[in-house]
């Protein structure tokens, strides 16, 4: 009976922002469990290339511990990741470096680049949406003041001056997304290694049966023993009673 005594007392813009408020954080948690899913669907395949990396030494034998396993494994490792990052670095640098000159040629500030929306502005802020964040319009309702208006600046429109820093900048994203992919993949092969490693290597007992065990070598101290069947044993002695006769 609260709850509807509730509801009732509220008004059209309660109920809108209630409706707002739950939309908004449905989106926000949408889009955070699909990244989180992304990056553990990017990280599971792309930590299985240490297993083709690593896949002939060890098969062949080269490769015989744990810990030189782990050594090679992080050499192949870098070494693939310094060739996988090598283009998206080089698109870093080159875009940076031109955007550089070019704001210099200009005589303009790099931030400008991409702050500038200006009807003749320099700056990838063109093509966006601006909005004044300082002269927001707030509304009261039973949950506080919230915003209700935030006044628009800035329009997408199309200037020349714009054009050049505009293409750099999506280089740059691009450039810089593929990027942190690669090192996302060269962290998701260490963490991989490291596990290969232990499950390869790992010395354990549990399903191990000595009673099964026709021939059993073990060490002790500097002597190697053998352990056979009795069958083996009987025909041995049997052999060495006839060469004494």
């Amino acid at each position: 009976m609260m709850n509807i005594n509730f509801l009732l007392k509220l008004s059209e813009t309660d109920k809108r922002f209630i409706i707002a408020f739950i939309c908004i954080i449905l989106v926000i948690l949408a889009f955070l469990i699909f990244i989180v899913l992304l990056i553990s669907y990017i990280s599971k395949k792309q930590s299985y290339k240490i297993d083709a990396l690593m896949h002939d030494v060890v098969i062949t034998g080269v490769i015989d511990s744990k810990k030189k396993f782990i050594k090679v494994a992080r050499k192949k490792n870098a070494n693939y990741f310094f060739k996988s990052a090598f283009i998206p670095f080089i698109l870093l640098l080159v875009s940076f470096i031109v955007l550089l000159i070019y704001s210099l040629s200009l005589g303009i500030s790099f931030s400008s680049l991409f702050s500038d929306y200006s009807e003749k502005g320099y700056g990838i802020a063109t093509i966006l949406y601006i909005y004044d964040f300082n002269n927001i319009k707030f509304v009261d309702t039973i949950f506080g003041s919230f915003p209700q208006e935030i006044p628009l600046l800035n329009s997408p429109h199309f200037s020349l001056n714009a054009l050049l820093p505009t293409i750099f900048i999506f280089i740059i994203i691009f450039s810089g997304t593929w990027f942190l992919i690669t090192v996302q993949a060269y962290l998701a092969r260490t963490i991989r290694s490291y596990k290969l490693a232990t499950s390869i290597y790992q010395k354990r007992l549990d399903n191990v049966r000595f009673d099964n065990l026709i021939n059993f070598k073990y060490q002790n101290g500097n002597v190697t023993y053998t352990k056979i069947n009795e069958n083996n044993i009987q025909e041995n002695t049997n052999n060495q009673n006839i060469e004494n006769k």
